[in-house]
């Protein structure tokens, strides 16, 4: 059973133990909840939704606020890898009894505001500052062109360099020296614009404004603070400066206090209010009386005895009644491989869940995977590699669920890899061969060799299309049973049958004629081609209404062969790769041996350039063989019997963010142990 089959639960509960059913609900974690409650409708009665939010929501602003100051302690692989603290249901609501959140929320954000008031003040101070710097050489004081006075007034002006001649034309021709005057800053070599300051009577502004505007320039407008000159404003904007640093300072030392002290357990509190408000989620879909609610969900059908004895507890206060999915029903999806196709299980899910009464391919293109995946780095030294990275990080940080699927999945490509390393002698490209170090080991090398892709790569060549073959006549005959399944036997006869049988028949044809295949086979292949086109002609026109219109549907159909072709051809990606993985590495070993000649530090460059031109080559390589491989599964593979639309299982659960419940069932296992025992 590839796919877990559900059943419908409806579940009536007395108000008296409400809370405990859904907590041991949660705590099994195994059970869809199906929203059967109008939105909107009696949340009030079933719990506090907007108060959860609003502590929700002060937890997450005190994460993020806290967590740049926070100094995380330990292995911080472990931590991405999602390794979590385990933590008991009673702790956290101890922590929730002795912890105000939204007080201490408050706290922090009167930190925020005051960091965010100091901070902008320092970003004012800054671009003040490049101004004054630019007019540092202004000798009057700085209220002239900011306040004025009774009978004079100010302006500043940023001009272009090739407007200076004709804006100081105009104002030595406006200004008279009795009436004021003005200064323009030199430019610098590569300056595009100056400073320009002037201080003239008042009745002359809207003059001298006109004369910048008029030429290009704009009129900047300084702050009303700046009185002194320059020089001695810059003096006051280093002071400044100094003490909102030493105010910051301040600031962000308390600020991480507060993390080294809370930080942790903001994020417990987080998660206990976000159990709670899933709680309270799921008592709201349903419906509710005075003394009762009822509830729907979907559940594995494998849990319904643990379910049961669970519920047995509660007695006549809990009712219960399993049905099968009606035909209008839409069950979750959740697939169940077996161990030796589980790390696969992503491949599956990031192309698209089965529809629940589907197939599931993980089993299927597994299998295939492995070997195009060795096939396509096809190095026995990276594959070692690679294997042994990933079984140090299993063993080392105990990834969990897809993570530890996906870790497992690149592990047996580097098992696959090192088979095929083997076969094909390629250990680090050619190290063995090249360097002189490893010649007591290249008999035993060759020994097991078969065959060699960088010089003889027809072989690889013929192997890589015989597998593409195999897999895409392996994928008709998965949808000829499958429809065979639905009892859909025209479908499969015609759909299916035909052309397998018809590629059958060609491809043997062709072995016969290349002379791969004894030419008594040539008589039987032809037959057996003839009676798949025979099928195809007869039945994939059958939808159309006229006969001629069938026949001619039936005919054309034949043209598909190309298709198929051009799916088989695709996998000589196989070689292809394989080929980039043993020339990128021989390259390398080659630059090698070169820098060992040189005297001295030859050998620390050589080596230095092996390791890290087999590092970059094994990661690129790695994700080459990675993308292909599934590539050959989701279009070449698939688009043979698989479709997806499958509704992700989501179960009720206590799966939470930042640590680990310790009451929780991990329901990935519980579902699990009950499929295969």
């Amino acid at each position: 059973m590839a796919i877990a089959k559900f059943c419908k639960l409806d579940l009536v509960v007395h108000e008296s133990v409400r809370d405990d059913v859904i907590r041991d609900l949660q705590k099994f974690g195994c059970c869809e909840i199906i929203k059967v409650q109008p939105s909107g409708e009696d949340v009030q009665e079933l719990g506090d939704l907007k108060h959860l939010e609003d502590k929700l929501s002060e937890a997450r602003f005190a994460i993020r606020f806290l967590e740049p100051y926070y100094e995380y302690e330990g292995d911080k692989i472990a931590r991405l890898l999602g390794n979590k603290p385990k933590v008991s249901l009673n702790e956290m609501a101890e922590l929730d009894s002795n912890f105000d959140i939204h007080k201490y929320s408050a706290k922090l954000r009167d930190i925020e505001r005051k960091l965010s008031e100091i901070r902008a003040e320092l970003s004012r101070l800054k671009t003040l500052e490049e101004i004054l710097i630019k007019i540092k050489d202004f000798p009057l004081p700085l209220s002239l062109l900011t306040r004025g006075t009774q009978y004079v007034s100010g302006v500043v002006a940023v001009v272009p360099v090739e407007q200076i001649g004709v804006i100081r034309t105009h104002l030595e021709e406006s200004i008279k020296p009795q009436e004021g005057e003005f200064y323009i800053t030199k430019p610098a070599e590569k300056d595009k614009e100056v400073y320009a300051m002037a201080t003239f009577l008042k009745n002359k502004e809207e003059e001298i404004r006109n004369i910048f505007i008029a030429n290009g320039a704009s009129i900047v407008e300084l702050d009303r603070r700046l009185t002194e000159t320059p020089l001695e404003e810059l003096a006051k904007i280093a002071n400044s400066r100094e003490d909102l640093n030493i105010q910051e300072k301040k600031l962000c030392d308390l600020a991480a206090e507060e993390s080294r002290s809370n930080f942790a357990k903001v994020q417990l509190l987080h998660d206990y209010y976000d159990l709670i408000k899933k709680k309270t989620e799921a008592l709201s879909s349903g419906l509710s009386t005075d003394h009762a609610t009822w509830m729907q969900m979907w559940v594995p059908r494998v849990t319904v005895d643990l379910i049961k004895e669970a519920m047995s507890s509660y007695g006549k206060l809990v009712d219960m009644e399993f049905t099968e999915p009606g035909e209008e029903d839409k069950p979750p999806v959740f697939l169940v491989s077996k161990k030796w196709a589980l790390p696969f299980e992503p491949l599956t899910k990031l192309y698209g869940l089965p529809e629940y009464d589907a197939i599931d391919p993980t089993p299927f293109f597994a299998p295939f995977y492995f070997v195009f995946f060795g096939m396509c780095l096809g190095d026995g030294g990276y594959g070692i590699v690679l294997a042994s990275l990933l079984l140090y990080a299993i063993l080392k940080y105990h990834p969990r669920r897809d993570t530890l699927k996906f870790f497992t999945l690149l592990f047996l490509g580097g098992i696959a890899t090192i088979f095929v390393g083997l076969l094909t002698g390629s250990w680090f490209g050619d190290m063995i061969d090249s360097f002189p170090i490893f010649e007591a080991i290249r008999d035993i090398k060759n020994s097991v060799k078969i065959t060699d892709v960088m010089y003889d790569p027809m072989p690889f060549l013929g192997l890589s299309l015989f597998l593409g073959f195999v897999q895409i006549i392996f994928g008709l005959f998965i949808a000829f049973f499958d429809n065979l399944r639905r009892k859909d036997y025209i479908g499969a006869i015609g759909d299916q049958g035909g052309w397998i049988t018809f590629l059958l028949g060609l491809a043997s044809y062709i072995l016969v004629r290349s002379g791969m295949l004894s030419s008594s086979f040539s008589t039987p292949s032809l037959i057996l081609t003839c009676i798949g086109a025979g099928i195809l002609v007869a039945t994939q026109g059958r939808e159309k209404k006229h006969i001629i219109s069938k026949l001619l549907s039936g005919i054309l159909s034949l043209y598909s062969v190309t298709s198929y072709l051009g799916d088989v051809l695709s996998y000589s990606r196989l070689l292809a790769l394989g080929l980039a993985t043993s020339a990128i590495a021989m390259i390398i070993n080659t630059l090698t041996l070169q820098l060992f000649h040189i005297p001295y530090l030859g050998w620390l460059m050589g080596l230095i350039l092996f390791t890290v031109g087999h590092s970059f080559s094994l990661a690129v390589n790695v994700l080459g063989a990675f993308v292909h491989s599934l590539r050959l599964q989701y279009v070449e593979f698939f688009s043979k019997f698989y479709k997806a639309g499958g509704k992700p299982f989501s179960p009720f659960n206590m799966d939470a963010r930042y640590v680990q419940v310790a009451e929780a069932h991990d329901y990935e296992t519980l579902i699990r142990s009950k499929v295969f025992g």
